[in-house]
């Protein structure tokens, strides 16, 4: 059971919480409604914690070369690929589910939209090409949402917390390009 857990990198799931609650609460027209942001981070905490069990499950083969990685649950054959890629699929899943019944479908499909691109787009390139800033620079761009999941709408201010996040994502994954 732990190793499932550390399959969603807890710490990093957190902070994509965090980003999540501040946006929400930039985005609150008037007041913050409680029930509306616990929704809205319960499901941005499935699918956050699914994308990263989808790109560890990605990132197996060298995650078992690196000293660092070496003990993560798939390296270590504590879970099986199977089992992890069922697992980050079975809670994606239910966090987009789960956002377009409680929060609003525009929420959900940004949020699908960034578990693809992240899994398909950013996790493939990074091995490859510094071009996956690209992809990793419009996954964070999209930290608006928590704005939009609390309008429900594509306003000015979501544009503009979007508009900020590129500059520093574009530093932090060519260095991890690097």
């Amino acid at each position: 059971m732990v190793a499932f857990l550390e399959l969603t990198k807890p710490r990093i799931t957190q902070l994509v919480l965090l980003t999540a609650a501040a946006g929400f609460y930039l985005g609150a027209p008037a007041g913050v409604d409680l029930r509306l942001l616990v929704d809205t981070l319960v499901g941005v905490a499935l699918v956050a914690a699914g994308t990263n069990a989808f790109n560890q499950v990605r990132e197996r083969d060298v995650d078992a070369r690196m000293r660092r990685t070496q003990g993560r649950p798939l390296p270590s054959g504590r879970v099986s690929p199977r089992a992890a890629g069922w697992f980050a699929g079975v809670i994606s899943v239910t966090g987009v589910v789960y956002l377009a019944i409680a929060v609003n479908r525009l929420t959900a499909a940004l949020a699908a939209v960034t578990l693809v691109s992240y899994v398909l787009l950013y996790t493939p390139l990074k091995r490859r090409t510094t071009l996956n800033t690209q992809a990793g620079r419009r996954r964070a761009a999209r930290s608006g949402r928590p704005w939009r999941r609390c309008s429900g709408s594509c306003s000015c201010g979501s544009c503009r917390i979007s508009s900020r996040s590129p500059g520093f994502t574009e530093r932090t994954t060519a260095a991890a390009a690097w």
